[in-house]
């Protein structure tokens, strides 16, 4: 789990602020960060994130009361700057499932193939990658991880097919399609 998602699970308003675009996102994620790894953090981004995820991953009750200070005090300070997290937090969720319902709304109205070619490239991308893996091993030779940074993209891929087609966004094209046949 991303360690953005692990301070939304315990300070939901922090965590609603995270993915907001600069200066709010970017304030939340410094306050985060001091808060939890101090003058200790890495100055890489990627080396903080991991950092974080380790801190935040291990249950600590002190870390994750940290957290909800931190929560606290930015939600204090946000609203003497009158800035409403709760509306802004709320605004993101009409935004994200309006995407969604676009994007069920096209498929039902085309009929276009593109979900099912994408899903079938992703599956079939996803499984060679894999028997590629265990018959011949992780090149010695590999720079940098990208293999590994590969075999992740693939495979967020592939569980974001899978949730498409057996997950809500399924069953929720299916109602859409009823829906349509209907009217």
């Amino acid at each position: 789990m991303d360690w953005k998602e692990m301070v939304k699970t315990v300070a939901p308003l922090l965590g609603a602020a995270l993915p907001l675009p600069p200066p709010l996102g970017t304030l939340a994620v410094k306050v985060v960060t001091d808060a939890l790894l101090g003058k200790d953090a890495p100055a890489s981004p990627k080396e903080a994130a991991k950092a974080l995820e380790t801190a935040l991953a291990s249950g600590d009750p002190a870390v994750l009361l940290k957290v909800r200070e931190v929560e606290t005090a930015f939600t204090i300070t946000m609203r003497s700057l009158d800035v409403d997290l709760e509306k802004m937090a709320v605004e993101q969720s009409r935004v994200d499932a309006g995407d969604r319902a676009s994007a069920r709304q096209m498929k039902t109205s085309t009929g276009s193939y593109a979900p099912e070619i994408v899903s079938a490239l992703v599956i079939v991308g996803y499984f060679y990658i894999m028997a590629w893996l265990l018959k011949y091993g992780v090149p010695k030779d590999e720079p940098n991880g990208i293999i590994f940074m590969l075999i992740g993209a693939l495979t967020a891929a592939f569980g974001s097919v899978v949730q498409y087609w057996l997950g809500s966004s399924r069953s929720s094209t299916v109602k859409d399609a009823l829906l349509m046949r209907r009217n």
